[in-house]
């Protein structure tokens, strides 16, 4: 798998699937153009709990950099810490991988279809123990609902691909 190129080793993770019977051209190039418009039940959320997109945003400010493509998967990734978002020099995915300055996190999430199985893994490597540490209590509290989301968009993208292959059919028909 592509992430495995990028974070091979972490300290949390979480996957979530859903099936999907479409071709993959069609699934992956839904997955890149899904928005949070598609995903009315994590703007829900987003609205029960007081967070607006800024703070959410904030929360997934770490993911934001695209790291790699192929016909199968996507994989996005980025640093955090609480100081905020360190520079990559230069930037780009070898810069990441080689990333281990202390006091931080290394987050990616990749979109992977095969074998009609659409998914999606987040992976967390903390670059030292009280990071790790501190990353494990936060964990613990936005685990569910970042699972929730997470399935959410997977449902978004497979709303779209249906309606593309809809639109699809109709123009040529």
């Amino acid at each position: 798998m592509l992430i495995d190129e990028f974070l091979p080793k972490w300290d949390f993770n979480e996957v979530h699937r859903i099936t999907i019977g479409a071709p993959r051209e069609a699934v992956m190039r839904a997955a890149m153009e899904v928005t949070w418009s598609d995903v009315p039940l994590a703007q829900l959320l987003m609205k029960l709990t007081r967070n607006d997109m800024t703070t959410y945003r904030r929360i997934l400010g770490d993911i934001k950099q695209l790291l790699g493509k192929d016909e199968q998967e996507i994989v996005f990734g980025g640093i955090g810490s609480p100081n905020g978002t360190p520079e990559l020099d230069p930037p780009g995915s070898a810069s990441f991988r080689a990333f281990a300055e202390p006091g931080c996190r290394k987050t990616v999430m990749n979109v992977r279809y095969e074998g009609g199985v659409l998914s999606t893994e987040t992976r967390v490597k903390a670059t030292d123990e009280k990071t790790r540490r501190d990353f494990r209590v936060y964990w613990l509290f936005i685990r569910y609902g970042s699972g929730f989301i997470r399935r959410a968009v997977l449902s978004a993208i497979r709303r779209r691909v249906r309606r593309d292959l809809r639109n699809h059919t109709r123009s040529e028909g």
